[in-house]
């Protein structure tokens, strides 16, 4: 997340519970304990979440800003800025068997419910909003 002059406050509070999701979805990984059939079978996604409005206005409803983090089968995790980060994403969430957790992240705010809503509908797919706290 780039911090400049025209970010929004970003408060502790954003910060810990994004960290703390953040442990919680995309834990440590040690290379070699992943197993060799995980390494060289196809990739697939793991686990996904879309941190939306970040450092971008909290007043409107609007999804102004996302960057997808996503982790693989082969131990790689991606961080991907954009919008069209979910567009390039979609097909490698397609194939993945069993279809891999996706959540999003949006920091507190009072359009914090419709911020979700607007990014669902543009997403095509099921992102579980994780809490705040």
């Amino acid at each position: 997340m780039l911090l400049d002059y025209d970010t929004d406050p970003v408060t502790d509070s954003d910060i810990h519970a994004l960290i703390k999701h953040f442990g919680k979805i995309f834990g440590p990984v040690r290379v070699n304990a992943i197993p060799r059939e995980a390494l060289l079978s196809p990739m697939q996604v793991k686990a996904c979440m879309a941190v939306v409005n970040f450092t971008s206005s909290r007043l409107k409803p609007t999804v102004d800003e996302v960057t997808v983090i996503y982790t693989t089968t082969w131990g790689e995790t991606y961080v991907v800025p954009g919008k069209e980060s979910l567009d390039k994403l979609w097909f490698e969430l397609q194939e993945s068997v069993p279809r891999p957790p996706c959540y999003i992240f949006v920091p507190e705010s009072s359009q914090r419910k419709r911020i979700y809503q607007a990014f669902i509908d543009a997403a095509e797919q099921d992102f579980e909003l994780l809490n705040y706290w």
